[in-house]
């Protein structure tokens, strides 16, 4: 075999481990994609529903510790924004979010809800997305966090400025024997102001581990082509 013909192989094997290995990849993060939301009611869409909360709901916010959900933070406080300029995280006919001026109170859930009926020993995934309800730079920024079962998991994230600048925070968190939690959102900002935030698109969710056995099927299909490739160039040598 020539010296170009050498090199010409060394190429094709290495594009098919790189090709096979995107594939894996590929494969891997469509099934974590495609996994269940369990919460109830996480877009908001369905208004004040399907989930609890220690502080006060309100049609128009008027002081500390209050929260509605609404599509139009201008029409709750006077001092957040409106649409066009806002939108909720996932934009849809509804809007809707669940906007929230921050308690005074440490130990308060924004969010709350129980759940049956989870796998025992296995992962989940808990995520949301947050974003200030008014324009500019916080000095003292609201700190999000997952509690389970009245426990802190994960840590704290500080939601950056800007108004609507949707961030995403969260959590991996194993329920070991248990099959039953209580999921909970709390901000551990007590300031007076500015405390003033939205929430959407909340979840909890399973990642399932994608089968070793398809993920070797689907990887050899896509580097079938150079598999090919490479035995018809040692035929001709």
């Amino acid at each position: 075999m020539t010296t170009s013909r050498k090199s010409a192989h060394i190429s094709a094997v290495r594009i098919a481990v790189v090709l096979f290995a995107n594939v894996i990849c590929f494969v891997s993060l469509a099934q974590r994609s495609s996994a269940q939301n369990l919460v109830a009611n996480g877009d908001f869409s369905l208004g004040n529903t399907s989930f609890a909360s220690d502080y006060n709901f309100t049609s128009i916010n008027t002081s500390q510790n209050q929260y509605t959900v609404s599509s139009n933070p201008h029409t709750w406080n006077g001092g957040f924004l409106s649409p066009p300029t806002w939108v909720d995280h996932s934009p849809s006919a509804d809007n809707l979010a669940l906007l929230v001026n921050g308690s005074v109170t440490a130990g308060e859930d924004v969010w709350r809800e129980t759940f049956v009926g989870l796998t025992a020993n296995t992962n989940y995934t808990l995520s949301a997305w947050a974003s200030n309800l008014a324009p500019g730079s916080a000095p003292n920024p609201v700190l999000l966090q997952f509690f389970v079962n009245g426990a802190p998991v994960g840590s704290q994230f500080t939601v950056g400025p800007g108004a609507p600048n949707w961030q995403q925070f969260g959590a991996i968190w194993n329920p070991g024997a248990s099959t039953t939690a209580t999921i909970s959102i709390r901000d551990a900002n007590t300031d007076l102001e500015p405390n003033d935030f939205a929430l959407d698109d909340i979840s909890v969710a399973t990642v399932p581990e994608p089968s070793p056995a398809w993920l070797v099927v689907v990887g050899l299909l896509a580097i079938a082509p150079y598999r090919s490739a490479l035995r018809k160039s040692h035929r001709t040598e």
